[in-house]
């Protein structure tokens, strides 16, 4: 918590002000410490930078250091312990659709139309209210939107995804973005802010949820000019079709209207009742209308200062450079049919509820098999491995097809800062374990322990995960060997349709080598199967005394292997420059959840998708099977 937000906190119960004992403080941050209410004495622990208004004391003699750091282990545990939980969590495929589904969802994405009227309210060092900060995304959100004003964001306490051990393990303070606070206070009961004090309220989910009294207090505590979006709003308007239950306080539009006229009688501010799919659909040039009677079950709520013109809908950057894309988990990834879907099958029929609740967002997914090109691939990959939008367009080139996928709702751009893209790649599946070397280290760790088989051979034979990991690791040396030998830096890799082929990548980037896919015209060691004879500066797979099958059968039988290192070296692909074969290894296993289960059929890891198919692959319990295996 930083020291400025004491200036606006107040007691909920007796809206007196605050004193703050601080503890322990670092880097500007009050990691630790009490509020004290100056007129009834109550106690608020301050742990990890965040107040707890959810666990107020009776007075600060019950809130002592050591009393709160006995509270700190007692809420908050360890982070090894969340660590335990994360890998369960990792090897289980487990997920909260909400959570993962927030930043695409309509409910969320309806605020993007007015976002400059907000805009056009706030001013540098304001303060921006968010109510509803359940899965830590919307305070990155808007945090990141709006970098020149400040952002608390609040949740009701020790529950849903998160609680308060993963608010501390993903966004304690120094981890979160530098002007965002987080507040713990209990539900239905009065904000803990001086009135007057926000210059911007975002209340998504909210006004249904908590006692009507909440709409008056978020209108207290906003400045006079203040612009507030209550968003996503059960209306008894209509009903869903086909239908299901949405519970929570169902109000038609015209009485939210009766309320709006009623609380805003002497306020020079307009409002409108907006259907939430008017404005996720809307472009720029739309304008948008009043519409308490709209025929749609969901709506919005905003209240801002404007003329009596209409409301026209202004255009939005889509990916400034220092942005970031999330990669959507709601398709299914077919590396096997070069393409991804809408499959209502996927986490366990997770998806084909969410979207039969969601018709609107299933509208703008692609109908059917959509067809992935190697650029389309490689923006999936730059996206879920974090790289920024700049980062990614410099990559893909300027004839990329980037703004294709962002069209098509397989990449989301968004601001935020690059703790809460892992936080959110973590809510989807999308974030693996372990991390840098750790990754390549835990995957070969697996296929050592495996005695099942990690690949079928065209003939029907099957590979141990123990044999490919030792494979691996003596290829590591064998190609160091070889292009010592024929005094290479790189090598070519013809014999892409040959499961030892793609053994012989993993050691050449194992061992630092560059590695080129497809291109028999490049530079470097040419490897190939080593039928139609001989080739200059080549050498073979099998077939000759010197062939690679040969080296790596005396290195096995030496049994002198030494644990294969993290890739180092650089993948060429056809049509891509070099990228660094981590690169793809971490995208693989950040994409593993939304493969076809179905890992057979593979012809040719020169082309990307193949490439990917065969690393996920690697990560999965099940086989790979390349073709021609009869399984």
């Amino acid at each position: 918590m930083k020291r400025e937000t004491v200036g606006i906190l107040a007691c909920p119960a007796c809206r007196g002000s605050n004193s703050l004992d601080v503890f322990h403080e670092q880097d500007g941050e009050v990691e630790r410490g009490r509020l004290i209410c100056d007129a009834c004495g109550v106690a608020i622990p301050v742990l990890h930078g965040f107040p707890l208004f959810t666990e107020a004391r009776l007075n600060e003699g019950l809130a002592s250091e050591a009393d709160l750091e006995a509270l700190s282990t007692r809420l908050f545990g360890d982070l090894a312990a969340y660590d335990a939980y994360r890998r369960q969590k990792d090897e289980r495929g487990l997920w909260e659709s909400y959570a993962a589904f927030q930043p695409f969802n309509e409910s969320s994405r309806a605020a993007a139309p007015l976002l400059p009227a907000i805009q056009a309210h706030l001013k540098p060092g304001d303060i921006i209210l968010d109510t509803w900060g359940r899965t830590g995304w919307s305070g990155e959100w808007l945090a990141g939107l709006f970098p020149d004003c400040r952002v608390i964001s609040l949740w009701e306490g020790d529950s849903s995804v998160l609680g308060y051990r993963g608010f501390r393990y993903w966004l304690n303070a120094g981890r979160r973005a530098p002007n965002l606070d987080i507040l713990f206070t209990p539900p239905n009961r009065p904000l803990p802010f001086a009135s007057e004090t926000f210059g911007a309220v975002y209340a998504l989910d909210c006004l249904h949820r908590y006692e009507l009294s909440f709409g008056s207090e978020c209108l207290r505590v906003a400045r006079p000019d203040a612009a507030l979006l209550f968003a996503h709003l059960h209306l008894t308007n209509a009903e869903p079709d086909p239908w299901f239950e949405r519970g929570c306080r169902q109000v038609h539009g015209r009485d939210y209207r009766v309320w709006l006229d009623t609380a805003l009688k002497n306020d020079s501010r307009r409002s409108w009742v907006l259907a939430e799919t008017d404005l996720f659909n809307a472009r720029p040039g739309d304008i948008l209308a009043d519409t308490p009677e709209t025929p749609h079950y969901n709506g919005d709520i905003f209240i801002a200062q404007a003329d009596r013109s209409p409301m026209i809908v202004k255009s939005m950057p889509k990916s400034p450079p220092g942005s970031y894309f999330l990669v959507t988990p709601l398709l299914r990834l077919d590396f096997g049919r070069n393409a991804v879907m809408v499959d209502g099958a996927l986490h366990d029929s997770d998806i084909g509820r969410l979207l039969d609740r969601h018709p609107v967002y299933r509208q703008r997914l692609p109908n059917g098999l959509r067809s992935m090109s190697n650029s389309d691939w490689l923006g999936v990959c730059l996206a879920v491995t974090g790289r920024t939008a700049g980062e990614i367009r410099a990559s893909m080139g300027e004839a990329s097809s980037l703004d294709d996928l962002i069209d098509d709702e397989i990449l989301l751009p968004v601001q935020i800062s690059a703790k809460a893209l892992e936080l959110q790649r973590f809510h989807g599946n999308q974030l693996p374990l372990f991390q840098g070397a750790a990754l390549w280290d835990d995957l070969m760790s697996r296929l050592r322990n495996a005695e099942a088989p990690a690949i079928v051979l065209p003939d029907g034979s099957e590979v141990s995960g123990q044999d490919v990991a030792r494979t691996v690791s003596a290829l590591s040396e064998v190609m160091s060997a070889a292009i010592a030998d024929f005094d290479q830096t790189r090598i070519n890799l013809e014999a892409s349709d040959e499961p030892l082929g793609l053994l012989v990548l993993l050691g050449a980037v194992s061992a630092g080598i560059d590695v080129v896919l497809g291109d028999t015209a490049a530079d470097g060691l040419l490897v190939h199967k080593g039928a139609g004879g001989q080739k200059n500066d080549a050498v073979q797979l099998y077939g000759s005394a010197d062939c690679l099958a040969a080296r790596l059968a005396e290195k096995l039988e030496s049994g002198n292997l030494t644990m294969c290192s993290s890739p180092g070296g650089l993948i060429t692909l056809r049509g891509c420059s070099p990228l660094p074969a981590f690169l793809f290894i971490e995208a693989a296993a950040s994409l593993r959840h939304a493969l076809r289960p179905d890992l057979s059929g593979i012809s040719d890891f020169c082309e990307m998708n193949e490439l990917l198919h065969c690393l996920a692959g690697l990560f999965r319990s099940e086989p790979l099977i390349f073709a021609g295996a009869d399984r």
